[in-house]
């Protein structure tokens, strides 16, 4: 997908799409000015551009679920709706970690996606020593004086500690990939291998398609029936280290 920045002028919207399907619709979002446009109005928008229908309709699905909304310029409406924005949209750190991912971008494009990682774990780890205070200075007190309060918050406590260290270990472990230049198809199983060495299995990938479960599934916008058809824009993850498996981060999907 182009980025960051515009997409290309002087060319007509069907030349610009036989050239790159991408940067095609971006033109459709940034010419809408500001208006979120569903899935429907840009595959209209591109028609009466010039280009055929079942070119649109083909190249959307693979657009709009890998790489439209990863563009910095690009905002995800509720309803699934989709609007150019003039600053760049701030992303979290699991979008970013998504992106690195999947590679490609510049060099500076990949360190700033680095920094929203390395920024959510150091605002995390105030909020961690903030929960192990009251417990280090005596302040929580044993339900009926039992000793089991005490242990349950240590087990608190250390559960907090390794999640941090995982979190920063993870973090390192994909800027050193980036540095080194990794395949994204490489990275992407290293960073699963990494994670699963702590017990956690991925759950869907990126781009495939399957039928909704609210158990399993968030989805993007408007509510979706269960059973529905949808395309799984980020996978989730099951913690695989108890009796029963544990499902501790949802697929996210969409129609």
């Amino acid at each position: 997908m182009t980025r960051p920045g515009k997409a290309p002028r002087g060319r007509t919207l069907a030349t610009l799409f036989a050239e790159d399907a991408d940067a095609a619709i971006l033109r459709v979002l940034e010419d809408a000015a500001g208006k979120a446009l569903d899935a429907g109005k840009i595959k209209a928008a591109l028609r009466s551009g010039g280009v055929e229908k079942v070119a649109a309709d083909k190249a959307w699905k693979s657009i709009q679920a890998k790489r439209l909304k990863a563009h910095d310029q690009v905002a995800v409406d509720t309803g699934n709706r989709y609007r150019w924005t003039t600053a760049k949209a701030e992303l979290t750190a699991s979008e970013a970690l998504d992106i690195l991912a999947k590679g490609g971008g510049t060099a500076p494009r990949r360190a700033r996606l680095v920094e929203i990682i390395r920024g959510a774990l150091l605002q995390r780890a105030p909020a961690v020593e903030a929960a192990r205070e009251p417990v280090a200075e005596g302040k929580i007190s044993p339900s009926a004086g039992e000793q089991a309060d005490l242990e349950w918050a240590a087990r608190v406590r250390r559960a907090e500690g390794e999640g941090i260290r995982l979190l920063a270990d993870l973090a390192s472990t994909v800027e050193g990939l980036i540095d080194n230049e990794t395949p994204p198809d490489a990275m992407l199983r290293m960073v699963r291998a990494r994670v699963g060495r702590s017990a956690l299995e991925a759950v869907g990938h990126a781009g495939e398609e399957t039928t909704f479960d609210r158990k399993r599934h968030e989805p993007i916008g408007s509510a979706i029936r269960d059973g529905a058809p949808v395309f799984v824009v980020r996978p989730g993850y099951v913690w695989k280290k108890t009796d029963n498996d544990v499902l501790v981060l949802k697929v996210v999907v969409e129609e």
